[in-house]
This record gives structure tokens, C-alpha cells and sequence, in this order.
């Protein structure tokens, strides 16, 4: 019941799947660039993301959410602190490691 955390691109997904590694991916969504501008960390009061990064992170989320939506398993929708978004993470792996995996048959 422990699972690691990999930050991989999307490309990587179907080689782990070649190699018969299904991952549990999550995508976690923030509404607007200005949701991801106030995202709190309490561990790092004083730092921020600027607005270009924002916007380059919002953008390249819905890059990915359309192009590799098949691949996701299921979409976080952020809060306003990471506390609240790992405790959204955290339900959402217990939720998916208790569904049955279903993985296509090899050649007989």
C-alpha cells in the first residue's frame, strides 16, 4: 500500500504500460492562472510563482488534459494550499488502488 510519486512526461506512460506498469496518474487542475499565482505552501510563506510561469503551467495543464485525457486516471481540482490538494491526492490514490486493474490479454 505505498505508492511513489514520479514527475514523468505523458510519452512515458505507454512505455510503463509496454512493460506491463499501469501507474495511477493524476492530473491536478487549477481553474485559472491566478488559482495557481495563490497557491499557499505554509512551509514557504514567501514564495511565489510569477505570472508568466503561471500562465505557462496553466496552459501546458490543458495541453495535457487534452491530448493524454485517456491516460489520466483521475483530475485533482486544487485548493488554495498544497495540504488541501496532497489530502485530495492522497484520496484519490486510496480510490484508485482499490479498483480492479484490467489489463489486456497477450497473444496465445
Amino acid at each position: 500500500n505505498s505508492h511513489c510519486i514520479l514527475d514523468v512526461a505523458m510519452a512515458s506512460i505507454d512505455r510503463l504500460h509496454r512493460h506491463q506498469i499501469y501507474p495511477i496518474v493524476l492530473l491536478i487542475k487549477f481553474k485559472t492562472v491566478k488559482q495557481i499565482k495563490e497557491v499557499k505552501d505554509s512551509r514557504y510563506p514567501s514564495d511565489k510563482i510569477s505570472a508568466k510561469a503561471a500562465k505557462e503551467m496553466h496552459e501546458q495543464s490543458l495541453k495535457i488534459e487534452a491530448e493524454y485525457k485517456h491516460h489520466i486516471s483521475d483530475i485533482i481540482h486544487a485548493g488554495v494550499n498544497v495540504a488541501y490538494i496532497c489530502t485530495q491526492v492522497k484520496a484519490a490514490v486510496d480510490c484508485e488502488q482499490s479498483k480492479a486493474l484490467w489489463v489486456p490479454r497477450g497473444p496465445t
